[in-house]
């Protein structure tokens, strides 16, 4: 089965939607990781490549070394078929954004190989229920109870639907964001551009924020799946305060009903970041692997 030689992976391009997300669906995978926005815009930064077929594709990341990759994604016969023969191939690879499912597919289907998984913490996706975010009831949300009501009572923030006619705002929003971004914050323009360029295509959809007509924030996702609202990225105009508490709380109340969850997506190891995200109190993590397979013998 010849499918991994280097000159089959290829960018990842718009025309390739409907097949990844349709194999991503079949393999019933979670992460955010392997939606096809995150893939599309972030493959020039990640140094991301693929290989697709009709019931499966495998991303080379080279970002992270040149035996690595996304662990494949789709139906459950053609992906084991996908790791045996790059395994065969190459004889070690590094398998990222593995879910516990995969992870035991490799421990318990590649008995021939070495298998050595380990937790990814930096790649855990961060999951917040729309009703708890909405209640905010216990001392949990308390410091998020503050902010939000801060914001209702002094601030006169209104917010819109985004349209594709209202990314002039955003673009200004992101311009000023880039200037003078707070400590914690991480460099994604060049993915949040592709995003934004391609805003229709991509199906993406999210809140405009404005006070006294001012654009001051906005969040900007599209459904993972029909429980899951991936948000892609959020950002506000630094120094505007602890806004933020009060964005996702409007998103929240806009999702209710069609969304039991938001996707903050992960922090990359971030460590400012990170503390940003655990401030949103999550719910749950989908908790992701690294797994280094090896032939017998071969040196892990």
């Amino acid at each position: 089965m010849e499918l991994l030689e280097e000159n089959q992976f290829r960018s990842i391009i718009l025309k390739d939607e409907e097949r990844i997300e349709r194999l991503r669906k079949i393999s019933g995978e979670k992460s955010s990781t392997y939606s096809f926005p995150v893939l599309f815009c972030w493959q020039e930064k990640l140094g991301l490549s693929i290989c697709i077929e009709e019931d499966c594709f495998i991303v080379k990341y080279k970002m992270a070394g040149e035996h690595d990759y996304f662990f494949p994604c789709g139906e459950t016969k053609k992906v084991k078929q996908m790791v045996q023969t790059l395994l065969h191939q190459e004889k070690a690879a590094r398998f990222h954004f593995v879910s516990e499912s995969n992870r035991k597919l490799l421990e318990e289907e590649m008995c021939q190989w070495q298998v050595e998984a380990k937790e990814d913490r930096n790649s855990f996706d961060y999951l917040i229920r729309v009703e708890d975010f909405l209640a905010l009831t216990g001392k949990d949300y308390r410091h998020i109870r503050y902010y939000i009501n801060k914001a209702r009572r002094e601030r006169n923030i209104r917010f819109s639907i985004l349209q594709q006619a209202h990314l002039k705002e955003i673009e200004y929003i992101e311009k000023i964001w880039e200037q003078e971004r707070e400590n914690g914050d991480i460099a994604d323009e060049d993915a949040e551009q592709k995003a934004l360029i391609h805003y229709a295509a991509l199906k993406m959809g999210g809140l405009l924020f404005r006070e006294n007509g001012r654009p001051i924030g906005y969040i900007i996702g599209r459904f993972l799946d029909e429980d899951t609202f991936d948000i892609h990225f959020m950002k506000k105009i630094p120094g505007e305060g602890r806004i933020d508490f009060y964005m996702l709380y409007i998103l929240c109340r806009v999702l209710r009903g069609c969304a039991q969850h938001l996707n903050l997506e992960d922090d990359m190891g971030h460590e400012g970041l990170r503390q940003k995200k655990l401030l949103y109190r999550p719910d749950d993590y989908n908790k992701v692997y690294t797994v280094l397979t090896a032939a017998k013998g071969v040196q892990l």
